[in-house]
């Protein structure tokens, strides 16, 4: 997961988003996978522009697109 101080710059650059987008993960049962998710997630919830599927189906496990 992002560190504390890379969360709040992050934040500070997505508060000037003004369209909303979608990340979509394609995930499976790896480790990789259960790391990624919960970073995905993060991301998502530091701001409302942002939403989050895990509902990919690309065959790359895992991935993600925007």
């Amino acid at each position: 997961m992002l560190e504390d101080s890379l969360a709040a710059q992050l934040k500070t650059y997505l508060e000037g988003m003004t369209q909303p987008f979608e990340l979509v993960a394609s995930l499976d049962d790896s480790a990789s996978s259960d790391e990624l998710k919960p970073l995905l997630q993060q991301i998502a919830g530091l701001t409302d522009k942002i939403s989050l599927s895990l509902e990919g189906t690309d065959d790359r496990k895992p991935s993600f697109g925007l």
